[in-house]
């Protein structure tokens, strides 16, 4: 049997997302550099994400995004806005989404997403590519193990989103279309964080 991160790797490809596994000895900040640099739209050179306390520790994400031309705006930036309309704009307009994963289950290659009243989803939905940052201590073998997690928890999230890959739908005459309802790319990065 595979192990839960080799089968989800091999699911979520299948799925249409992408992996990037993680090195410690290569350094969190290096790695998320390489992908954000390999996605970034200079047209649109915007990053916004939402850490729920569950990324990488060492990552200085704004001087990390200046290096590669972008800007980035996290919780607490978005936040200080004044209007709604304002924060829905840069995340509208942002060429990625960061958002940590809840769990994901390996034999479907699905991630979980929480939010609350406190998190937003937007930059999973928002961006035309959404990275996920995913620790390996966080993948469970099948779904029924990461929804019996959730139930274990006792307080159940206000929303469970599940991603399974890229935005997808084949609705309109048969005709497979990716990136209608949300991202045309997912990037999930999995490490020991």
């Amino acid at each position: 049997m595979h192990e839960p991160v080799d089968l989800f790797t091999t699911q979520w490809r299948l799925l249409g997302g992408e992996v990037v596994l993680a090195d410690a000895a290569v350094g969190w900040s290096h790695t998320i550099e390489d992908v954000l640099a390999g996605v970034i739209d200079p047209a649109f050179p915007t990053v916004v994400g939402f850490d729920t306390g569950d990324w990488p520790k060492d990552v200085p994400w704004s001087a990390l995004c200046e290096t590669i031309g972008a800007r980035f705006y996290d919780r607490h930036d978005l936040d200080v806005l004044s209007r709604q309309e304002a924060l829905q704009d840069i995340v509208a307009h942002a060429s990625v989404g960061v958002t940590g994963a809840a769990w994901a289950a390996a034999d479907t290659g699905t991630v979980a997403l929480y939010a609350s009243a406190q998190t937003s989803l937007s930059a999973s939905l928002l961006p035309p590519t959404h990275v996920v940052l995913l620790p390996k201590r966080r993948i469970y073998a099948t779904l029924a193990e990461g929804l019996r997690a959730v139930h274990a928890q006792g307080a159940v999230p206000h929303l469970v989103k599940l991603i399974s890959g890229p935005s997808m739908t084949a609705d309109i005459e048969g005709q497979l279309v990716v990136g209608v309802h949300g991202p045309r790319r997912v990037v999930t990065v999995i490490g020991d964080w």
